[in-house]
């Protein structure tokens, strides 16, 4: 940059002072970024330039770390305000698809295709739910899990984001892992972060092979050594056909902010968070790489002896009632749907998708409402706004809350909401919370 510099140098010596920064290099060619601060002094007769230079290579490092952080917390706040939307509309498409079922003229070419919406729109709601739950920012939950259900909830999630890449996804799950107690979320993300550094690692493709396994350690078995207590591990193995990882850096791949990719493809942050999470979880992580041969990471984590609970579907003969229930959503399709499905089991239905109106129905036929179902994002009025009205009205009235995307953390600003379902939902799991909060005097459902 010749002419850049004499033409600063120039301004310097005609005593104008100057701060700017620059890129130098080292002599193994990696690049040093300085803050160079620069003026002239006349000693003696003599004119000279006095330059300080500053090593800011970290500083910017740092930089780039937060604005990138402050990128993802801009997805996340867009995918919640996309996922509002989006849900409210899938609940639509999911709640009259299975309406649809009850029509028995259908034929059997009819009743697959509807079928087949239903699936999709299953589908596409628990893509949006996975992709909130990896963005968002929630304290840890410990739970009995299956790590084997996590792991398919990932790859079906990861596996939309390396389809243009020829990576293939080789799955070697034992079905006979049970649970693991740990947090879903956090485990999801490290599975994610390993599943997009390995097809990182294929620039050409290749192949990731998932297996899970179970393993008993005793007392001076290797991972004993590592720092691991004797018992029943379940462990996770993830591998690829990649290039590698060099000797002289294995041992700083979980470190922060270390990475080995171009500027703006990598926080090196990946790892280390993967780290973290299983040390969290009592585990432990170890790693195994040859040079154009591909990288290994086994994570071990204890075995839970406690049971996974399951939910399940409840027959539809269970789920009728006589009820009076009001129904608020600004939504219409998802109006319709609630509305015909709680009078085919029998519920007497008032709808509105004018929350003043509602507050104003509420308020001449309170008497006769059993159950209030309210969406909480709405215009003129917010749900949570409307369901402290009709508790000032009606204190023992029952309420069920609905909501594409709730940006409010729920806890005691709940206590109004006998339950709180996300959109989408099935019609049978709605009806079957309603009958759970109508025929219970105490349990809340949340």
């Amino acid at each position: 940059q010749r002419g850049e510099k004499e033409e600063r140098v120039k301004k310097i010596l005609s005593g104008e002072p100057a701060i700017f920064e620059t890129e130098h290099y080292r002599s193994d060619g990696s690049s040093i970024s300085l803050e160079v601060s620069s003026k002239s002094l006349d000693i003696s007769g003599e004119l000279y330039l006095q330059s300080i230079h500053r090593d800011i290579t970290e500083r910017k490092r740092m930089q780039e770390q937060l604005m990138q952080s402050q990128k993802m917390e801009s997805v996340g706040m867009l995918a919640g305000g996309i996922a509002h939307d989006f849900n409210n509309m899938l609940t639509g498409i999911l709640g009259n698809a299975e309406l649809l079922h009850e029509y028995s003229n259908l034929d059997v070419l009819a009743k697959q295709k509807v079928k087949t919406i239903e699936s999709a729109a299953r589908k596409a709601g628990q893509m949006i739910a996975r992709i909130l739950r990896f963005a968002r920012k929630e304290k840890s939950e410990f739970l009995p899990i299956n790590l084997n259900d996590v792991i398919y909830d990932t790859i079906e999630l990861a596996s939309k984001m390396i389809e243009n890449r020829n990576v293939r996804i080789k799955i070697e799950i034992d079905e006979g892992v049970t649970a693991v107690y740990g947090d879903s979320n956090q485990l999801e993300q490290v599975v994610m972060n390993l599943i997009v550094n390995a097809a990182d690692a294929m620039t050409a493709g290749g192949t990731i092979t998932i297996a899970t396994s179970l393993a008993e350690i005793k007392d001076g078995d290797n991972m004993g050594k590592a720092g691991l207590p004797s018992g029943r591990y379940v462990v996770l193995r993830i591998s690829d056909t990649g290039k590698g990882i060099p000797d002289e850096i294995k041992g700083r791949i979980f470190e922060p902010f270390f990475t080995t990719k171009g500027i703006g493809k990598g926080t090196g942050l990946g790892l280390s968070l993967v780290y973290g999470v299983i040390k969290e979880h009592k585990g432990a992580i170890n790693v195994e790489s040859q040079l154009n041969k591909g990288s290994t990471f086994e994570i071990y984590i204890p075995h839970s002896e406690s049971f996974v609970i399951r939910t399940e579907k409840i027959p539809s003969q269970t789920l009728t009632g006589k009820e009076s229930i009001m129904i608020i959503d600004d939504e219409t399709d998802v109006l319709g749907f609630l509305k015909e499905t709680f009078e085919k089991k029998g519920y007497s239905v008032m709808a509105t998708d004018n929350p003043i109106n509602a507050l104003n129905m509420f308020k001449r036929l309170h008497e006769n409402i059993d159950l209030v179902i309210t969406d909480i994002i709405m215009p003129l009025v917010n749900g949570r706004d409307l369901i402290k009205h009709f508790k000032m009205i009606k204190p023992e009235i029952k309420v069920i809350a609905i909501s594409g995307y709730d940006t409010e953390k729920r806890g005691k600003r709940d206590r109004n909401i006998d339950a709180f379902i996300n959109k989408p939902f099935e019609g049978f799991y709605l009806l079957s919370v309603i009958r759970r909060i109508l025929d219970s005097k105490v349990a809340k459902f949340k």
